[in-house]
């Protein structure tokens, strides 16, 4: 019964660990601070992954892309018939997203 026990848990700790494996890191951009005020604060470590140059880029559609984060915006907070239901949103963001 041990066997079966630990022959089930080192299965388990190998899948899990292919999983974690596969998952990889989030590199974190810079945060700007220098400042510090305690031990190991943004300003001790200054970590982070450097802001790219440029770090926005006009899309020529009316959309600007963060290169930092690849995150899309749009130039004008205005959308057009701004008034606008949930799936309605949730279309033009992906019409958006598409082009």
């Amino acid at each position: 019964m041990l066997k079966k026990v630990t022959l089930a848990t080192l299965i388990v700790s190998l899948l899990l660990s292919a999983v974690v494996m596969a998952v990889g890191t989030i590199e974190l951009p810079k945060t700007g601070q220098t400042s510090t005020y305690a031990t190991g604060d943004d300003g001790a470590i200054e970590g982070g992954v450097a802001w790219p140059s440029p770090r926005f880029t006009d899309n020529g559609n009316q959309t600007v892309t963060d290169n930092l984060t690849g995150l899309m915006w749009t130039k004008d907070a205005n959308l057009p018939a701004a008034t606008k239901t949930w799936q309605q949103a949730l279309d033009y963001v992906t019409s958006m997203n598409a082009g």
